[in-house]
C-alpha cells in the first residue's frame, strides 16, 4: 500500500502483526510498532523530563520483556528518539536489538535547541547509540523556527546517497509543513516516507486538519503515536485504577475525556 497506517506506543500488548511498506520507499514494517520512549537510564534533567516523568522511570526487566513479546508478536517496528533520555532510549534499544533483524525508527535533533546544521552529528551519535551502519527511518521530531525543512531535507537526503539512513520521515508536521518537506525531498529523487502524529479515538485531529488527506494524496504512511491515548483505551483503568507517573493528573484520565472512554472500550470488548 503507498499509504498505511503504523502505530509506535509502549501502552498495550499485541497478537499478530500485519505489515506495510512506509510510504513509497523500501523499508517494510510491522503495522503495530512499540515506542520506547522511556527505555534507558535518564541523568541530569533527563530524569523529570515529560518523556521520564509522565510514564515512570526505567526498568530493564520489562524492557527485555516488552521487546521480547513483540519479537514473538511479530512486531518487527521500534521507535525511538535521540532526544528520548538524551540518547538513553537508543542506546537501550541498540543493546537489545543487536543483531535482531528489526526495523529502528529514530528521530532528530538531540534537543529543541537543535538547528538542520546539527544533523550530520545527531545522526553519527544515533548510528553509534543503535550499534547500526544505517538507519530505517530518520525522522524530524518536531517543526521549528529554529529549523529551516528544505534545508534539512537537503541534509536527510545526503544522508540517504551517503548509505546512513534508509526512508526519511517527519512527526508533528501540518499538512503545509509535509508538502515542504516532500518537494525538497522530491528534487533529490526521495519521497517522504512518513509523518509520525497523535492519533487515537479519542484525538483524531489528522482527520479534520488536512494530515491524513495529505498522507493520502502524496503517498505517505501516517504512523500514530499514542493510539492506545497512553493506555487509557486499554480499559485498565476504568474502574478506578491509577497510571503511574504525572499522566494519572492529565487528560483522558480524567475529567470529561475520561467519562467518554467507557463506551469507547465497551465497543472495542463487543467487537472482540
Amino acid at each position: 500500500m503507498a499509504t498505511g497506517l503504523a502505530y509506535s506506543d509502549g501502552a498495550g500488548s499485541v497478537e499478530v502483526a500485519e505489515t506495510t511498506v512506509l510510504g513509497r520507499s523500501e523499508v517494510r514494517v510491522s503495522r503495530l510498532g512499540l515506542g520506547v520512549m522511556i527505555w534507558g537510564e535518564a541523568s541530569g534533567l533527563q530524569r523529570v523530563m515529560p518523556a521520564k516523568s509522565a510514564y515512570g522511570g526505567a526498568d530493564p526487566a520489562g524492557e527485555q520483556a516488552a521487546f521480547e513479546a513483540s519479537l514473538a508478536a511479530e512486531v518487527n517496528f521500534f521507535d525511538t528518539a535521540a532526544m528520548y533520555s538524551a540518547g538513553g532510549s537508543e542506546r537501550r534499544l541498540g543493546e537489545l536489538a543487536e543483531g535482531k533483524d528489526v526495523v529502528i525508527a529514530t528521530k532528530f535533533p538531540l534537543t529543541p535547541l537543535g538547528r538542520a546544521q546539527d544533523l550530520p552529528q545527531t545522526l553519527e551519535a544515533s548510528l553509534q547509540n543503535l550499534r547500526r551502519s544505517s538507519i530505517d527511518l530518520y525522522q524530524h521530531h518536531f517543526p521549528s523556527h529554529r529549523v529551516d525543512i528544505a534545508t534539512l531535507m537537503g541534509l536527510m537526503a545526503d544522508a540517504v546517497e551517503a548509505g546512513k539512513i534508509k526512508a526519511v520521515g517527519v512527526s508533528n508536521y501540518s499538512a503545509a509543513q509535509m508538502r515542504t518537506a516532500y518537494e525538497a525531498l522530491a528534487q533529490r529523487g526521495i519521497p517522504l516516507a512518513s509523518n509520525q502524529v497523535q492519533y487515537s479515538l479519542l484525538h483524531r485531529q489528522p482527520e479534520t486538519n488536512g494530515v491524513l488527506d495529505t498522507c493520502r494524496e502524496l503517498g505517505i504512511t501516517l504512523i500514530a503515536y499514542q493510539p492506545l491515548a497512553s493506555g487509557a483505551l486499554t480499559g485498565k483503568y476504568l474502574e478506578g485504577g491509577r497510571p503511574v507517573g504525572i499522566r494519572r493528573f492529565r487528560e483522558p484520565f480524567r475529567g470529561p475525556k475520561f467519562h467518554a472512554l467507557r463506551p469507547v472500550v465497551t465497543l472495542f470488548a463487543v467487537d472482540r
